[in-house]
């Protein structure tokens, strides 16, 4: 019981001083309210604060509701996973002669690199290296 009335006096003892120190001009007060501006401007400021740690709390609650199914073993609701990309076609780089077989009518550049290998592993050669273009960023 003492300490709620010791901290009633120390609650009412600064609310005096604040409102002296605005009554003498201390304290800027531009609306006349008794409420210094620099207190004011801080509320404000709290408020949008809070309405933001609000927001994200609502969003940490859905979300905490889908964990709770995810261990009790249920589908998964929200957002899907994207679907899987579908592998690149070969690239053409030159035409081949028609197969009566009806297969692949094109070279790919695996093709050409796998047909120098072969024919260099024949002739006794190692295989010849494809060499890079020159960078004109090169030193």
């Amino acid at each position: 019981m003492t300490f709620i009335l010791i901290l009633v006096a120390a609650v009412a003892v600064a609310v005096g001083v604040t409102v002296f120190l605005t009554k003498k001009g201390k304290i800027r007060d531009e609306d006349g309210n008794l409420i210094p501006d620099v207190l004011e401007e801080r509320a404000t400021r709290v408020k949008e604060e809070v309405a933001d740690v609000a927001k994200a709390a609502k969003k940490v609650a859905k979300q905490s509701k889908d964990v709770a199914d995810a261990a009790a073993g249920k589908p998964r609701r929200g957002r899907k996973p994207a679907p899987k990309k579908a592998t690149p076609t070969p690239k053409r780089t030159s035409p081949k002669k028609a197969d009566p077989d009806g297969e692949k009518n094109y070279v790919t550049k695996a093709d050409e690199e796998a047909a120098a290998k072969s024919a260099a592993k024949e002739a006794g050669k190692s295989a010849p290296k494809m060499r890079r273009r020159p960078n004109k960023l090169d030193p």
